[in-house]
């Protein structure tokens, strides 16, 4: 690896090896990141130009994510290094190895983003890397995918633009706008690459990664996946409502549970695809919630039970956390299933 100097930062020639040399990454600039700052999501813009930039996104340790032009073809791409194991793709992408490519017709003079959500568990020391692209020709989210990685533990390290133009200056990408968010919530601007935070602060960024492109084709997708889990008598449904397949348990004596009421519940949650257990209440300690702050799912699902009675729903992702990657033991695009038995309800006031 070459280090040179260029217009007042630091520029990284990759000659071979790195986590994305397949692709022959040729410079990239160093974002500054305080180690203070306990990065969880990384969030970057910019305006797409095939003729100065045919190869161009986001880069931190152990990978990328951006668009590039292959012969004739435009295409988004997400891709880790030291052969992470796949956890989900997204529909219609590609996968080789460790690169998950999307076929897309990008647009040069188009601003699109790009994000990277990282969950890291240091007591395992693995972290899972979820990528997605914004599409501001419809307004909507594409996710690329999700990668686990064993020997990890970390947070966002070393974020930076990277070029596949070994030409490229940092002048040429002063059209960056770079944020992380913290572990509690709030986002903190890393500006744009050579000019740092120098300038006018743009607006925070606001992704809501559940308006996808994808929505309509994963509903179906998650309908027919619990068809088939009934059709091979995996799971048994006494009905549906809005959308929420559900058995009644047990039946209860008390009033129906209300979508507003606030509820006192034992429940174990798992997923549709393999049973696995991703969160559960313990023996003596039922929880309480305020059904509004929950998924809809939930909402929805529990007004076909009464206090005093179990049920089991089975939720689309839709209903769920979408395409969110919302902890390590749920992949985007999951179907859930909660039993729940409901020991009361309460009706907010």
């Amino acid at each position: 690896m070459t280090i040179l100097k260029a217009n007042g930062c630091l520029l990284f020639l990759l000659l071979t090896g790195g986590a994305a040399s397949s692709q022959r990454t040729k410079a990239s600039y160093p974002l500054l990141l305080p180690d203070s700052v306990k990065a969880v999501q990384y969030y970057a813009t910019a305006t797409a130009n095939k003729s100065d930039h045919p190869q161009e996104g986001i880069l931190f340790s152990g990978g990328r994510l951006g668009w590039q032009v292959r012969g004739s073809r435009r295409n988004f791409f997400f891709e880790m290094g030291d052969h992470p194991e796949l956890v989900v793709k997204g529909l219609h992408v590609t996968a080789k190895r460790s690169k998950l490519t999307w076929r897309y017709d990008w647009k040069d003079g188009n601003r699109y983003s790009f994000l990277l959500t990282v969950i890291a568990d240091s007591a395992t020391q693995a972290t899972w890397y979820t990528g997605y692209v914004f599409l501001p020709e419809t307004g909507q989210w594409k996710l690329m995918g999700s990668f686990h990685r064993a020997n990890d533990g970390k947070n966002i390290q070393s974020p930076a633009i990277w070029s596949g133009n070994k030409r490229t200056a940092v002048a040429d990408l002063n059209n960056w706008d770079v944020w992380v968010q913290r572990e509690r919530g709030s986002w903190k601007w890393l500006g744009t690459p050579g000019a740092g935070t120098a300038g006018s602060m743009p607006a925070r960024p606001q992704p809501d990664v559940t308006h996808n492109i994808d929505s309509v084709e994963q509903r179906q997708l998650d309908m027919q996946e619990i068809k088939d889990a009934v059709a091979a008598h995996k799971i048994d449904t006494t009905g549906s409502v809005n959308g929420v397949f559900y058995q009644v348990l047990k039946q209860g004596t008390g009033d129906y549970v209300k979508s507003t009421d606030t509820v006192n519940v034992y429940y174990k949650g798992t997923l549709l695809k393999d049973g696995s257990i991703f969160d559960q209440t313990k023996e003596g300690k039922p929880a309480n919630f305020p059904l509004t702050r929950l998924i809809r799912g939930w909402q929805i699902g529990l007004t076909a039970c009464r206090v005093g009675g179990s049920i089991r729903l089975f939720i689309p992702s839709a209903l769920g956390y979408s395409n969110r990657s919302r902890s390590k033991a749920i992949p985007p695009a999951s179907v859930l299933v909660f039993d729940i038995d409901v020991l009361g309800s309460k009706s907010i006031k």
